[in-house]
């Protein structure tokens, strides 16, 4: 949910839009430690949310670097930075649209740890900071800070059960905003291999969503499960 739910600013970070990327990367003798640092520059997004594709008569760039230290077996930790610009489609209180140029702010670290191959420990922490255009014409700010908690239990080869819980504390400031307002999903699920080589895997899931947004503070709740089957080949 972190990388997934659409700030205000109509932006997610898992967007990847055409650019040019550059990276380093060291592994030890034995494979044992890995380091890679990646930076990029690439084009924004539309007002709408869509990555800018082709021309634009934007002359900003957005700016992604992103730094990873792995350790085995497959434990580790990421360093997320994201600076850049989009065009954000905005109406005021007379209904009429208009197009304002925030900021848009990401830092995040991830990692995990891998106990005796049967136990992985995740976590992550995600901060937003936004520029902001209220309806009534006032700047202000979003600011977000998200949490991810997971843990992943391999019980036998070929079966395993998986528990989630996310939390996003959300704020618009300035007299537009309502407060601090939160969102919670708690996941549980579970992958099972369907034949002896693991290329056909089952799944099932189940969440619950609940909270609040952070521009009228309405309240929602969502509780979903969800099942399938994956081929590899």
């Amino acid at each position: 949910m972190l990388f997934e739910n659409l700030s205000p600013t109509n932006f997610v970070v898992d967007q990847s839009p055409v650019g040019i990327d550059v990276g380093y990367t060291w592994a030890s003798s034995s494979y044992k430690r890995i380091f890679a640092a990646t930076a990029k520059v690439t084009n924004g997004d539309n007002a709408d949310g869509s990555e800018i594709l082709g021309s634009s008569n934007r002359n900003s760039k957005d700016i992604w670097a992103d730094i990873d230290f792995w350790y085995a077996p497959e434990s580790g930790i990421t360093f997320l930075n994201y600076y850049g610009k989009k065009d954000n489609l905005q109406t005021n209180l007379l209904g009429n649209q208009f197009t304002f140029h925030p900021v848009i702010r990401r830092q995040g670290v991830f990692g995990n740890y891998k106990l005796r191959s049967k136990v992985d420990f995740l976590g992550g922490w995600l901060r937003s900071d936004d520029g902001w255009v209220a309806p009534d014409g006032s700047s202000a700010k979003f600011l977000a800070n998200s949490y991810y908690g997971a843990v992943d239990y391999y019980i036998v080869q070929g079966l395993a059960v998986s528990g989630r819980y996310d939390l996003l504390h959300q704020k618009i400031t300035g007299g537009s905003g309502v407060g601090l307002q939160s969102v919670h999903d708690w996941t549980i699920g579970a992958n099972k291999t369907l034949t002896p080589s693991g290329n056909v895997i089952g799944r099932i899931a189940y969440s619950y969503l609940s909270g609040r947004d952070p521009v009228a503070a309405t309240k929602s709740t969502d509780k979903r499960i969800q099942a399938d089957i994956a081929f590899n080949f």
